[in-house]
């Protein structure tokens, strides 16, 4: 599975879908078609909201056996709509739902026409591991179409909407903060939906009020972008705008499609200059410590960690200076790591691979490749508190120009913290 991933954790489907659709706001409900062990896949608490909507068939072994599962379905879509009133139902199958061959789609239709409702069968559920970029595409396929009038289609829809505005973007897998949006406004850049992990339907629903999209990664949402160019909002992938030189190419790029010719200098030439001056400051604490940056370790569904493969922030510490070691997690299979390598080659990073194949071997491949500094998934930082390597926190990095100070700052104070650097 890890070599179908890559250079990803792979994930369930019903854990990923389930985990999507719970960081959603909007009315609607979540039916998991399984027995109760399936509704674990759930995050309770209330740093985690959103599974008060969701609802399990529990199906018990006498019913799967007894091919009396799609009765408990029927009982349960029906309970739903006459007790509630969701906008929507989605219905995700689960291994067990699978095993018996319960037609699902055929139930969802029926309770749709019975209730008035829309009642999404998303197949495919259970079964099956897929990499997190398939869920990734997959659920904003379906957040595309959500609150429209199809009653079981998962296709992209646009109903009478108005042509969409040519200086207007939707910035699809990523929020690069208030001060960028602020800028690309000042700029004479509308930014028509923040399509982030926990928007809202109704975000989604301002989807074709925009003439593009932007995404971190084109190849992340593939089926998406062309849904959606195919119905003219146009994809356009740009850098995240972390660090000086990432933040430059970002505005270079929109400005370039969205409204070529605008002078910036107003705008972005005071915010560009200070971040430049905080790189040239940071990097004589930086220059030639050797960085561990990781891959594979971390699974949360997140567009802007997955973009490029989980590359999309390497630029900060290249422009520092740094000297770059990928600590990849899993196995090492000949096989697997000339496919990392050729993948990684693509995207033009040639930095050395050092392997582990499970977290208790972190820290000492850290100490092993004599590495400064890692930035690394949050679940790691206990490892590396007994050695002397300093640990940054992935997605601790902070957009935009502002951004580039708050992260030398941030960056050189772990180095002190763990005695390295000048």
């Amino acid at each position: 599975m890890r070599r179908q991933a890559k250079l990803n954790q792979v994930v369930c489907t019903l854990e990923g879908m389930a985990t999507l659709l719970q960081r959603t706001p909007g009315n609607f409900a979540v039916v998991i078609h399984g027995d109760p062990d399936c509704a674990n896949v759930l995050m309770h608490g209330m740093d985690h909201p959103g599974a008060e909507r969701f609802f399990c068939t529990q199906i018990t072994p006498d019913e799967a056996i007894g091919g009396r599962s799609l009765s408990v379905l029927r009982k349960c879509l029906d309970g739903l709509c006459e007790e509630l009133t969701p906008e929507v139902i989605f219905v995700l199958g689960t291994c067990l739902s699978s095993l018996v061959g319960d037609d699902v789609e055929s139930v969802t239709q029926a309770a749709a026409v019975r209730h008035g409702v829309r009642v999404v069968d998303l197949a495919g559920a259970g079964m099956r591991f897929v990499t997190q970029a398939a869920v990734v595409d997959r659920f904003a396929r379906l957040m595309a179409s959500a609150g429209l009038a199809s009653q079981a289609s998962e296709a992209f829809q646009v109903s009478g909407a108005a042509a969409p505005d040519p200086r207007a973007v939707n910035l699809v897998g990523f929020d690069p903060g208030e001060e960028v949006r602020d800028q690309l406004a000042r700029l004479g850049v509308r930014v028509n939906a923040v399509l982030d992990l926990g928007a809202s339907v109704a975000q989604w629903q301002r989807l074709a009020g925009a003439r593009w999209n932007l995404v971190l990664d084109e190849a992340l949402f593939a089926g998406f972008l062309s849904d959606c160019a195919e119905r003219g909002v146009a994809p356009l992938e740009v850098a995240y705008p972390v660090g000086a030189s990432a933040t430059d190419a970002f505005f270079a790029t929109v400005l370039e499609a969205v409204c070529p010719g605008v002078d910036d200098d107003a705008v972005l030439a005071g915010p560009r200059a200070a971040a430049h001056q905080a790189v040239a400051l940071g990097i004589e604490f930086t220059r030639g410590v050797r960085l561990g940056f990781n891959l594979g370790s971390k699974k949360d569904l997140n567009p802007r960690t997955l973009a490029r493969e989980g590359l999309a922030e390497v630029s900060v510490f290249e422009e520092l200076g740094f000297e770059l070691v990928l600590l990849l997690q899993g196995d090492d299979h000949p096989e697997r790591l000339a496919a990392v390598r050729e993948i990684l080659g693509g995207l033009g990073c040639e930095a050395p691979l050092a392997v582990f194949s499970d977290t208790v071997f972190f820290a000492d491949l850290c100490v092993d490749q004599g590495v400064g500094l890692t930035y690394a998934s949050d679940h790691l930082r206990e490892l590396i508190v007994p050695t002397d390597v300093g640990f940054l926190e992935n997605g601790a990095l902070r957009p935009g120009y502002s951004g580039v100070t708050q992260n030398v700052r941030r960056i050189v104070a772990s180095l002190a913290q763990a005695g390295v650097g000048s």
